[in-house]
């Protein structure tokens, strides 16, 4: 629909004074919080009663109702195309229920609304048609199934007990240039729950540490670099506080990019250049079984099962499937004390300029291609099945799912003739059978993003997250809007350290290096030779 007629009331009512939002103490509150001051681009404020809204009757029995709407509309096209095939009458749901392409019956919902042929359309009686109902608030609740009202019930009640209240969100959003010459710009994203209930999240946020300043030192040429302060909680209340912390380094993985089943996938896991750590020990990772591996030797290395090492030692435990790896990043690692507090935090480079952007464009194009695929074959099943003459099915394919087909390999789909009549192709290129290269393909990631670093903190009655996402615009799309330069020295704040102060001392000392011929003689993974790492 164009517009509510429920909710332009609701502004009315507003604008007299009635249930307005900007006299309720919760939103005054909030806008303490995020003050017009701040001049965000963009601010949401999703309030208690705004959840209580969509929880309500109205809008959880709607809902489904709406979705059974939706799977009639599709039954009845697939029914009506079946019929049409066949040679058979399709004027009308009756057509369609006595040629047996649709229950006699179908349709007919507690409601009284129900699929409607209106010439070449298909609407919904009561809500019009699909990808265009009208607002919930305007389709009026008169009555309900039995069915309907134990649903309900039972949601209803689940809610009432396990979160009881429901918590105020708040996100305020800027945009900030970084670079005019590139048109580079920064998204910097704060929200809130606050204030926060935390007993509805049970075991999840008890898993938190305390606030803290403390974090670890990221490793040089880490591309990736994420923390969280973890504690056992309510799951294992004998786990006292620690970090733990992953780092991907920016080197390229050495295993096959297209992995198939189990064994290549382990194989590219050992082949990532990462690495997993704690600190200080009795975390998280201290539960694994490292008593099935050896004793570790006079620098920390233990070799553990499945091909991962093992480096202990200054109160840290770090993992990773290559011993080379863990040589030169343990060195560097040390508790730091950070400018910010928080419980997790993370950062991500310029992926497009990553060593290892080869893995992220295989990743994107598997996916791609698995789409352009399953798009294809249902062109040619809407012809081989349904009768549908070649020429019409991606108009066809399209109405039945509401959405236009787009190849996302960046090609398009055509008719080829065979002997067999017209079949549909994918003008992109395909992988040779049996082969896992990749032909040329760029990831939309790599297009637009550049850069992430991001950091949430759990007070006592409110969650707090900063993000600061970079994106790169495309000249067309670049704004016309005068943006403000970011600072940016003030940005980047989740893994930026304090200052130390002078004569302060590093405690305790990182690990010791190790000499080249220290180093476990078993070779890191990328050093091996393509036949030795392929199954």
């Amino acid at each position: 629909g164009d517009g509510s007629a429920d909710i332009v009331g609701f502004f009315f009512a507003a604008g007299q004074g009635k249930d307005s939002l900007g006299k309720s103490e919760e939103f005054r509150f909030a806008r303490a919080e995020m003050p017009l001051s701040r001049e965000d681009t963009i601010f949401v404020y999703m309030s208690a009663p705004f959840f209580q809204g969509l929880l309500s009757p109205q809008y959880q029995i709607e809902l489904a109702r709406r979705m059974q709407a939706v799977t009639d509309i599709e039954l009845s096209l697939l029914a009506r195309l079946a019929a049409k095939g066949e040679g058979s009458a399709a004027e009308s749901l009756e057509d369609l229920a006595a040629g047996g392409y649709l229950p006699h019956g179908f349709g007919r919902r507690p409601d009284g609304s129900g699929p409607l042929l209106a010439g070449d359309s298909l609407l919904d009686s009561r809500r019009g048609a699909r990808g265009a109902f009208i607002p919930i608030p305007d389709v009026s609740l008169t009555g309900v199934t039995a069915a309907e009202a134990t649903r309900y019930t039972t949601l209803a009640q689940a809610y009432a007990q396990e979160w009881k209240r429901l918590d105020p969100l708040q996100i305020g959003l800027k945009r900030f240039l970084l670079d005019p010459k590139t048109n580079v710009e920064r998204i910097t994203i704060d929200a809130a729950i606050n204030p926060l209930d935390d007993a509805k999240y049970g075991k999840v946020l008890s898993m938190l540490g305390p606030p803290t300043t403390e974090m670890i030192t990221t490793a040089p040429g880490d591309m990736i670099n994420f923390q969280a302060a973890l504690k056992g909680g309510a799951i294992l209340p004998t786990i006292p506080p620690h970090h733990l912390f992953l780092g991907v380094q920016d080197l390229p993985p050495a295993g096959n990019l297209a992995p198939h089943g189990f064994l290549q996938t382990l194989q590219l896991l050992r082949t990532t250049p990462g690495y997993l750590g704690s600190w200080p020990k009795a975390g998280f990772l201290d539960m694994l079984p490292f008593g099935l591996g050896g004793r570790p030797d006079q620098y920390g290395f233990a070799r553990m099962p499945l091909g991962l090492w093992r480096r202990e030692g200054a109160g840290f435990s770090v993992m990773s499937f290559d011993p080379q790896l863990l040589a030169e990043v343990t060195p560097h690692l040390r508790p730091v004390q950070g400018e910010k507090p928080a419980q997790v935090r993370l950062h991500a480079g310029d992926l497009s300029k990553a060593k290892f952007a080869d893995f992220i464009n295989s990743l994107y194009y598997q996916r791609a291609s698995q789409a352009s695929v399953g798009n294809v074959r249902l062109l040619n099943i809407l012809q081989q099945q349904l009768h549908v003459p070649a020429s019409d099915c991606r108009a066809v394919a399209e109405r039945l799912l509401d959405a236009k087909l787009r190849c996302p390999l960046g090609g398009d789909y055509r008719v080829v003739e065979g002997k067999q009549g017209g079949v549909w192709q994918a003008t992109a290129a395909q992988p040779p059978a049996g082969k896992d290269s990749t032909p040329p393909y760029h990831a939309p990631l790599n297009d637009w993003f550049r850069g992430l670093d991001a950091s949430l903190v759990k007070l006592d009655d409110r969650i707090l997250a900063h993000a600061e996402l970079d994106m790169q615009r495309k000249a067309v799309e670049a704004t016309k809007i005068e943006l403000p330069l970011f600072n940016l020295f003030g940005g980047q704040s989740a893994l930026k350290t304090k200052p130390k102060p002078a004569g302060a001392e590093e405690l305790p000392l990182p690990l010791p290096r190790v000499p080249k011929e220290a180093i476990p003689q078993e070779p890191g993974m990328r050093d091996l030779p393509k036949k030795a790492r392929e199954f």
